[in-house]
């Protein structure tokens, strides 16, 4: 509901790039937007969704938060060419 769950997804793979214990429930938007970068930069997930297409953001179908997190899954645990699996 405040893009805290998505930010400690991205703090399990990157705490070096997630201030968790700093960040604020009151900001969803820069919590999100901190999690899409960083996973994104860090992480090589390509950016499926706008800030504004996540239902703690917005009234949207939580299906495409589902299918983002799949796609997260895939390419930080699964895909062997990410070079974070290295």
């Amino acid at each position: 509901q405040n893009g805290l769950a998505l930010c400690a997804i991205a703090h399990s793979y990157f705490p070096e790039h997630i201030p968790f214990s700093s960040l604020s429930e009151k900001n969803a938007v820069a919590n999100v937007t901190l999690a899409f970068d960083v996973l994104e930069k860090y992480g090589g997930v390509p950016r499926l969704l706008d800030v504004e297409d996540v239902p703690c953001v917005r009234e949207t179908e939580p299906q495409s938060l589902m299918t983002y997190l799949s796609t997260a899954r895939r390419v930080l645990e699964v895909d062997a060419s990410n070079p974070i699996r290295s």
